[in-house]
């Protein structure tokens, strides 16, 4: 059910009056809207009252609405236990759903549904569930969310940025060539940095500034695998996206103490056993920074955290020579220990790369370069490539020349069917155009690599196959 589904079947069907009552009265609507269902259904997602209505919430209130924002979906009544149901709760295998929740959807409506804060329908989709309780969806609308405080107070100082682990990136990119230290294995296959037929790629993907993020989260997650060893691996990418939300509300200036961060982790991973929650922030932020992922300073005497650059280089503009240098032959020295990620995600883009001894090297790749063209034009790197090392300005000056008027396209074979009923038999089995494509003049192109698919096709329909060297 979409939001506004679930606003015409709550309006409609769910709320009773008195619960309209008290949904204008904390929204500030009028009399017209508290006698018309329909109205109020017109109303409810306007910006009135919504702030008034959060300035009344309590902190773990507040709490839980941004762990639903993180979630962005609908939820059971369930979810709210967290704030609303009993500590250490135990259930009876005999016990209901029903009357496992019913204390805290009581709760839940006279804190967030009447107060005009929450939605809520009965799912008429989930018909497999047995109670209606069970069958209950609760969602935190986007509209509202821009009105959602943070529900810490974070620590306010100016004298520094704080301290960052950035050494952590560049072992990875040092993992290219063969270096990068002792960095740990994390899921080695899907994060593994290599050039791969000329290609630099993180696994199987080619390379993008974004998969270091991943890697360095996974990185973060592992390590909490070590100190608690019989945690799953959902629960530790719980606890880090629990902290990386929480840190990632504040300002510029605002740093959050490791203790501050308890009540979020309560409320985000609840459920996930956290037997020694009090310890659990402290380690948690120390691996972040370990990994490069969070920033850290001391203030007041509190080890204070912050969520890290995503590229610690941004602003240093540093000039292109003192990590590109050409080299003895028609290519490019990239100097992994300063390149900026960015611009290696750029010139992954529109390169040929070799691993010679312990240097990565860089030469123009016309097909990359036509693929891309129109959006790397006008970078700056791609403009000093231009005019500062020959191979690069030559290959760009040609892809310019071309655009438009020619396709680059590497292992590109082209055929001619004449046959019509041929030609529909090749529509049917290759209907995929990132496979076959069908072109004026009975012509089709396609990789070479579908070429035996084709042949036996042809073949099979009882024509011959010819080629032209």
């Amino acid at each position: 059910m979409n939001t506004s589904e679930i606003v015409a079947r709550m309006c409609s069907k769910e709320l009773s009056t008195a619960d309209i009552k008290a949904i204008c009265k904390a929204r500030g609507f009028s009399p017209k809207e508290a006698k018309n269902r329909k109205f109020l259904e017109n109303f409810i997602l306007s910006d009135q009252g919504v702030a008034k209505a959060m300035d009344t919430l309590t902190q773990k209130e507040i709490i839980v609405l941004h762990a639903l924002k993180q979630k962005s979906r609908a939820v059971d009544v369930a979810f709210f236990d967290c704030i609303y149901g009993p500590p250490n709760r135990k259930f009876l295998w005999s016990t209901t759903f029903t009357k496992k929740y019913k204390d805290v959807f009581k709760q839940v409506k006279q804190s967030l549904i009447r107060r005009g804060v929450l939605l809520f329908a009965e799912d008429t989709g989930a018909w497999t569930k047995s109670a209606k309780l069970e069958r209950l969806i609760f969602l935190f609308p986007a509209e509202f969310q821009k009105f959602l405080a943070s529900p810490l107070e974070p620590i306010r100082d100016v004298s520094d940025p704080g301290n960052s682990n950035e050494s952590v990136l560049r072992k990875k990119l040092l993992e290219i060539t063969g270096g990068g230290g002792n960095l740990p294995v994390i899921d080695g296959e899907e994060f593994r940095l290599n050039v791969t037929d000329r290609e630099l790629c993180m696994g199987k993907k080619a390379f993008k500034a974004e998969y270091l993020h991943k890697w360095q989260k996974a990185g973060w997650a592992g390590a909490l695998a070590k100190q608690k060893a019989d945690k799953l691996r959902a629960e530790r990418f719980c606890l880090t996206d629990a902290v990386s939300y929480a840190l990632s509300m504040l300002r510029p200036d605002e740093w959050l103490a490791d203790g501050q961060l308890e009540p979020v982790l309560k409320i985000f991973c609840h459920g996930l056993h956290l037997d020694d929650v009090h310890q659990y922030p402290r380690e948690i932020c120390h691996a972040g920074w370990m990994w490069g992922c969070l920033s850290k300073k001391v203030v007041n005497n509190q080890t204070c955290y912050r969520m890290a650059e995503d590229y610690p280089e941004t602003g240093r503009d540093l000039p292109f020579t003192r990590y590109l240098r050409p080299g003895k032959e028609q290519d490019l020295i990239v100097d992994l220990a300063t390149v900026p990620y960015k611009d290696l995600e750029t010139l992954a883009g529109i390169s040929d790369f070799k691993v010679i001894g312990s240097q990565l090297t860089a030469a123009p790749d016309m097909v990359r370069l036509g693929r891309i063209f129109n959006s790397v034009c006008q970078e700056p790197l791609t403009i000093w490539l231009r005019d500062n090392v020959p191979c690069f300005g030559d290959a760009i000056k040609k892809v310019k020349a071309l655009w438009g008027k020619l396709i680059i396209h590497q292992d590109l074979l082209v055929a001619k069917v004449r046959d019509l009923s041929l030609k529909v038999a090749i529509e049917k089995s290759f209907s995929d155009p990132a496979k076959l494509v069908f072109l004026p003049n009975d012509f089709i192109a396609f990789p070479r690599g579908l070429l035996g698919e084709i042949e036996r096709l042809v073949t099979k329909s009882g024509f011959v196959v010819r080629s032209i060297p």
